[in-house]
């Protein structure tokens, strides 16, 4: 009956052995430890059970009762019947099922019970596990327990390590993340579905709704950026705000949604098909645990989207109903954003004012009263406005006013302006005049045109008949602007209409097929690219070798013949293509136009379509901006110019444009452009609604005034009393007092500082993964130019002679999921590779690979064999030391490793009281993460004697920590105790060996103790509740003071979140205070000045 098996339900526990059945039902065991109580027991119907076949090299436990005593082996054979199991020295054993243990999969508790029964293995397993857990323990500690951060392919930038570190330390993770455009909200979100996957990698589901021109790029992010291979199109999905039975599929179960450009879905005045969007979003938002909103928009001027948004994170607190309230509350924050704006080093002379004016405005306000009377004591003596204290003194009141009466806590904005060196700056426009058209006589004719129809609106009331007069000659403007082709065809069509027989009455005027005439014979599209044509290479010859130019067309065959010429003047041109074709979305195998263009410098020019105004990123190195056309759209200059002014550093952003010398609405525009909006030299997207408002009345207006609209609209645009600088200062005290405060350097130093040890860190993972569990290294082949050479982990199975990969190829198929590339070059389905990875963070980034570090797949695939597997975790060696030993008698001591981390038992119950049902997979993380934050885990290394003594930090310097040497150092020699050196050793020895195990167990309680009660840990637990209470102490009174200021629904949710923050902080802290302390690690070291051959031969 006794077979091994798999339980249905219970997989990730891995194997246990049906002992017996009665009926249906069987009862399974599981083996933990060699210990009495290492046996777990469980029901299962038959149904339930898969039987399973122990893989070759499977690591097995060997009981004899006879001897009393557990051997260690490995499988060459199971034949159905019984297992065929080599042991030490090559003794090969054919044992029935019910001698033969496996480990099940879960962590081993205690590794002293092994010790205990003397089943160890060489000290440099338990050397290489220790660098490698030390390393791995660091990088969690530096992060925080954000495990998504460190193994992400991305730069590390405080902004968005703050955003990320918000977001996943919050139980109820639902945010709008609003930082200003460019600075990398697809980064924070990246992250965040990372950490989503790696928190439950089973049972989570990602819905990620975008609009159709981003689908190419997000999943181009998660494959190159966050390492989402094994998921994507199964638990991970990108879908298009368009697909409305993808939407409804992929939103079906999901656990996280995210949904980027949200303004677009949450627009009030929206079309049919954005409303039905907009519901599908609220209702699977409803079911859903998480959601994150990404947007960039401001507050000002689109209050009914952003209620809409906020409705969408907290649909009890922000009714879709109270529009009008919401609006009055956004009213009611000018006054007092007005005075925060005011708060910086440059007004230091008005401060006094501004602190009075504040404290007026918020006289409830105690620790703002706190803050104001700091920052007064800086002010005496008429301070620089650099000075450190005045500087820090006004940064604490402004993050206090900002996280007190932020619109809502779950707006996560970062500006521009605090977060310097990531984005270039742009460096204005350069015309590139074309000359020698007829442009003049065409404007001409067009401008008769309108005359004539202007003055027959006084006979013709007929709305319909109006509204093709403004559609024709705004058709006209467009084609001056951006395709002279496109204003000969609308003359065309409206000419043919005309004439057909019927529709003489559509005529608007008199004689308006003779103006039509007119405008035709002197609309030379063919002479107005030619010329353009001409200009354009003449001009990008003139360009620096080094730099590259991105040059933008409003329509698809227009960049066709600008791509083609250009190709044929020898100018390495590549023509963009859209990324997205319906359901394919992109061929993932190989690189999009806009990739080869920024990899290769072959490549100096790419000409792009409308389609490349969203959706693509060009970012870094030196690049300009060409514009063959100028389209009568601001928002869509903007975002031609964003595709480089965006996160990741570059040099400053210079547009060029192509202008007809003598046209006079070409002329206006670009100057409207540059100086009424000044596009090129600043972002536009905190005015695009501005911007779209303008841009509306200038259409509206086109027909009546001709080029005076745009005139008319420069003059209210610029100036320092202007539209443009107006709406700037209103949206700027706006954002103030929503904006994140910029971290502080020191904020961050720990995980900066973890991740720039890149040698360190490879150095450990290799000791133990390619040292000592014997995978591989295969280089990786490159031709680009990097720090250190990317390489993949291969296993090695024991069929094909040489070292085998110490995991057998069942185990590593089963464990290794989501870190194995199946498509990779050299990979067979018996020597698998995974993907791969470099330590070096500059090279996994611009290589696109994985970062070799916590949290990555392979590592903590490693990680978990590493935990469950005994090897590493005991050891015992003897140690001959040559010169200097004092006394003579074998001396014995025990080392043991403790893992140090705070408790979150008495967090997690909170957790299920506060939501009625058990905590899941996801919201343990999250506590786990939060005492992280709070204190660090760490290692920590305890030596005793037999007698659980501690010897003298000048013995243990001298004799035990020192490297295990099998091949001798400079006054010692290392032996490893195998199983008959142990059989000697009772032999010889019976006083140290008749009670081994409860020995074993006396020495392991001494060294908990001397643990539990050192100075480190007692120093480390003191500054982590000083500070961790301390800045609650300050988060409680902000908390308490915005209930105060809050009314309804929006003050009762924030009391039960303050409330329930103060009960998780208070089980945290009891975590800290009596931390969990685990041995990692347990061995013994013989110290003899006599070789081991003494036992050998006793």
């Amino acid at each position: 009956m006794t077979s091994f098996c798999v339980v249905k339900g219970f997989e990730s526990d891995g194997l246990a052995k049906v002992i017996s059945r009665s009926g249906n039902v069987c009862t399974v065991q599981y083996f933990d430890s060699p210990r009495g109580a290492g046996q777990i027991k469980r029901e299962a119907t038959i149904g339930a059970i898969s039987p399973k076949k122990l893989g070759r090299n499977s690591r097995v436990y060997v009981y004899s009762p006879s001897e009393d005593l557990w051997r260690v082996g490995r499988v060459l054979e199971d034949d159905g019947e019984g297992i065929l199991v080599r042991l030490a020295h090559k003794q090969d054993v054919y044992l029935e099922y019910e001698h033969v243990f496996v480990r099940w999969k879960r962590g081993i508790d205690d590794p002293s019970d092994f010790l205990g029964c003397q089943i160890t293995e060489t000290p440099q397993y338990a050397e290489a596990r220790s660098r490698f857990l030390e390393s791995y323990i660091s990088q969690r500690g530096a992060a925080k327990g954000i495990s998504s951060l460190l193994s992400s392919a991305v730069e590390l930038e405080p902004h968005q390590i703050d955003v990320v570190g918000r977001v996943l330390n919050d139980p109820s993770q639902r945010y709008l993340l609003a930082d200003e455009v460019g600075l990398g909200k697809t980064i924070e979100a990246g992250i965040i579905i990372r950490q989503a996957v790696l928190d439950d990698p089973a049972n989570h589901r990602v819905a990620i709704v975008v609009p159709v021109a981003l689908v190419a790029q997000w999943r181009r992010e998660l494959l190159a950026r966050f390492g989402l291979q094994a998921f994507l199109d199964i638990s991970v999905f990108v879908v298009a705000q368009e697909e409305d039975d993808h939407l409804v599929e992929a939103l079906d179960g999901a656990t996280l949604i995210v949904v980027d450009e949200a303004h677009h879905m949450a627009a009030a005045n929206a079309d049919e098909s954005v409303l039905r969007l907009y519901e599908l979003i609220r209702q699977a938002a409803l079911r859903a645990s998480r959601l994150l909103l990404l947007s960039a928009t401001p507050i000002l001027r689109n209050e009914d989207g952003f209620l809409r948004m906020l409705h969408l994170l907290e649909p009890a607190v922000y009714r879709l109903d109270e529009r009008e309230s919401f609006r009055t509350k956004i009213e009611h924050r000018q006054s007092l954003a007005e005075t925060v704006a005011m708060l910086e080093p440059s007004h230091a002379l008005f401060l006094d004012g501004l602190l009075d004016d504040l404290l007026a405005k918020l006289p409830n306000d105690i620790r703002l009263s706190d803050l104001a009377t700091d920052l007064r004591a800086q002010l005496v003596g008429d301070p620089d406005e650099s000075d450190p204290g005045l500087v820090d003194a006004l940064r604490n009141l402004r993050a206090h006013v900002s996280e007190t009466y932020r619109l809502n806590r779950r707006i996560l904005r970062n500006r521009r302006r605090q977060v310097s060196g990531l984005t270039p700056e742009r460096k204005g426009l350069e015309s590139w005049v074309v000359g020698g058209s007829s442009i003049r006589a065409l404007e001409s004719a067009i401008e008769a045109w309108r005359i004539a129809a202007n003055a027959s609106l006084s006979k013709s009331s007929d709305a319909k008949q109006l509204s093709s007069m403004h559609r024709f000659y705004e058709g006209l403007v467009d084609g001056v602007l951006e395709d002279l082709n496109f204003a000969r065809q609308s003359c065309i069509r409206r000419r043919d209409k005309l004439c057909k027989t019927g529709n003489a009455a559509e005529a608007i005027f008199e004689d308006e097929l003779q103006y039509l005439d007119d405008i035709l014979a002197v609309c030379d599209d063919r002479e107005w690219m030619d010329l353009r044509l001409v200009a354009l290479a003449e001009n990008l010859r003139r360009l620096p070798a080094s730099v590259k130019a991105i040059v933008f067309c409003s329509s698809k065959q227009v960049a066709d013949e600008v791509s083609e010429h250009l190709r044929r003047e020898n100018l390495r041109a590549l023509r963009h293509q859209s990324g997205y074709e319906g359901d394919d979305h992109l061929n993932l195998d190989q690189d999009p136009d806009w990739r080869r263009f920024m990899a290769s410098d072959a490549i100096g020019v790419l000409v792009c379509d409308r389609d490349a105004e969203e959706g693509i990123n060009l970012q870094g190195g030196n690049k300009v901006i060409v514009h063959f056309d100028l389209p009568l759209q601001p928002n869509r200059v903007e975002q031609r110019i964003g595709r480089v002014d965006r996160y990741g550093s570059g040099m400053p952003v210079r547009s060029y444009a192509l202008v007809d010398v003598a046209s006079k609405l070409q002329s206006k525009w670009v100057e409207t452009l540059r100086e009424g909006w000044r596009v090129f030299d600043r972002s536009l997207s905190s005015l695009q609604y501005v911007v779209e408002a303008e841009s509306s009345n200038l259409r509206e207006s086109l027909l009546l005034e001709g080029v005076e609209a745009i005139s008319e609209l420069l003059g209210r645009l610029r100036g320092p009393n202007g539209i443009v600088n107006s709406e700037l200062k209103l949206i700027d005290q706006q954002d103030a007092l929503d904006e994140l405060t910029a971290m502080r350097e020191d904020e961050v130093e720990a995980l900066l500082d973890c991740d720039s040890e890149w040698n360190s860190i490879r150095d450990a993972m290799h000791y133990w993964i390619k040292e000592t569990l014997l995978f591989s290294v295969i280089p990786e082949e490159t031709k680009k130019q990097l720090v250190e050479v990317p390489s993949r982990f291969q296993y090695c199975p024991p069929e094909r002679g040489g070292q085998a990969t110490l995991i057998p190829l069942s185990g590593f198929l089963d464990q290794f999921l989501g870190a194995i590339d199946y498509e990779a070059p050299g990979g067979t389905s018996s020597r698998p590779r995974s993907y791969p990875h470099a330590a070096h963070r500059g090279t996994a980034v611009k290589g696109g690979i994985r970062p070799l570090r916590y949290g990555d797949e392979f590592v903590e695939a490693i990680k978990s064999f590493s935990d469950s597997d005994d090897r590493g975790r005991s050891f015992a060696m003897w140690r001959q030391i040559h010169t200097g030993l004092p006394g003579r008698r074998l001396q014995m001591f025990f080392r043991f490793g403790f893992l140090i981390e705070a408790r979150i038992d008495e967090a997690e119950h909170i957790l299920t009281q506060e939501k009625t049902v058990p905590t899941s997979v996801a919201d343990r993380a999250v506590l786990r993460r939060r005492g992280d934050a709070l204190f660090q885990p760490f290692t920590f290394k305890v030596w005793v004697d037999e007698e659980g003594d501690m010897p003298s930090p000048e013995f243990t310097d001298m004799y035990l920590d020192v490297p295990y040497a099998k091949n001798g150092a400079d006054n010692y020699i290392d032996k490893n105790i195998e199983s008959s050196h142990f059989d000697a050793l009772r032999a010889s020895r019976p006083d140290l060996f008749d009670n081994w195990s409860q020995r074993c167990s006396r020495v392991r309680d001494h060294a908990f103790e001397i643990a539990k009660n050192s100075p480190l840990l007692f120093d480390r637990k003191r500054l982590a509740l000083e500070t961790a209470k301390d800045e609650d102490r300050g988060r409680y009174a902000q908390l308490a003071t915005r209930i105060n200021a809050l009314t309804g629904s929006e003050s009762r949710a924030e009391q039960a979140r303050l409330t329930l923050e103060q009960h998780l902080n208070d089980a945290l802290y009891a975590g800290i205070a009596t931390p969990t302390i685990k041995v990692d690690v347990a061995g013994v070291i013989f110290l003899s000045s006599e070789p081991v051959s003494v036992i050998e031969h006793a």
